[in-house]
């Protein structure tokens, strides 16, 4: 079953990206609002 295998890696991996770019959206709306704070 490698094709299985291999769907569910890339399963994973888009799980990790999502998780990723969330983070990421999650950071820079958080620095974004701290540098209006500051102002």
């Amino acid at each position: 079953m490698p094709s299985n295998k291999c769907f569910y890696f890339i399963l994973h991996i888009d799980n990790l990206w999502f998780s990723i770019l969330s983070n990421l959206n999650y950071i820079l709306t958080g620095y974004h609002t701290f540098t209006e704070l500051e102002d």
